[in-house]
């Protein structure tokens, strides 16, 4: 979307044109032409161009369609687009903050590292690529909302069980993915099964884990 809120047109002829997609980024990445994306779907090059500049709304099982063609590309990525009015299925930019190593300790950067297409995340999510070979998920992106830290309490305590579930965040500055264990004057120690514990850690803050993903496609340029 352009600066005064108006939808990028490119060279859609409709005064309303539908989202913006990245069917065009895709195809040229994988070579092909129109025609050549229209013969492997049995349609017309009139047609994929039409969706590729903006004539036509894509619906998800087009963007399904051509994903298939186009490397076993995703269709919430095709539909993919930076704009805040993107089609609500598409997938939607997750910046990779860092990297969590065998210590379970996360390495945050200031930038991005990259940034990945998921969907049905909630605003604020981040993700950590894990670096781990002691894990079964050596490679795949940590996913956690740092906006939705606070503080550790007893129902945190509890809700985590025997697993390692949060996002530990010290006063010292340094983040840790660890089980909390409670210890006295309102410390906590941090364990895991694969490195030795950290006593009498300040814990500043605790962001839930929402999960694990394989790592995806690219995502378009900005």
């Amino acid at each position: 979307m352009i600066a005064d809120g108006r939808r990028r047109t490119g060279n859609s002829r409709l005064k309303n044109p539908p989202p913006e997609n990245s069917i065009r980024y895709y195809r040229q990445r994988k070579g092909l032409t129109l025609k050549e994306v229209a013969t492997l779907l049995g349609t017309t090059h009139q047609t994929i161009q039409r969706l590729e500049e903006l004539n036509q709304v894509l619906t998800p099982d087009w963007a399904m369609r051509i994903g298939s063609v186009l490397g076993g590309i995703p269709g919430a990525l095709i539909a993919y687009s930076d704009d805040e009015d993107a089609y609500p299925w598409a997938a939607r930019p997750i910046p990779v903050m860092g990297v969590i190593d065998e210590r379970r300790q996360i390495e945050l950067q200031q930038e991005p590292l990259y940034r990945v297409g998921l969907t049905n995340r909630p605003t604020g999510t981040v993700a950590i690529e894990v670096r781990d070979r002691t894990m079964l998920l050596d490679g795949w992106l940590l996913l956690y909302d740092d906006t939705q830290a606070e503080p550790i309490t007893d129902d945190i305590i509890a809700r985590q069980a025997n697993n390692e579930r949060f996002v530990c965040r010290l006063t010292d500055g340094t983040v840790w993915v660890r089980r909390i264990v409670p210890a006295a004057n309102g410390l906590h120690h941090l364990e895991t099964d694969h490195a030795p514990p950290i006593y009498d850690a300040h814990v500043e803050s605790v962001a839930l884990v929402l999960g694990f993903e394989r790592p995806g496609q690219d995502l378009p340029p900005r």
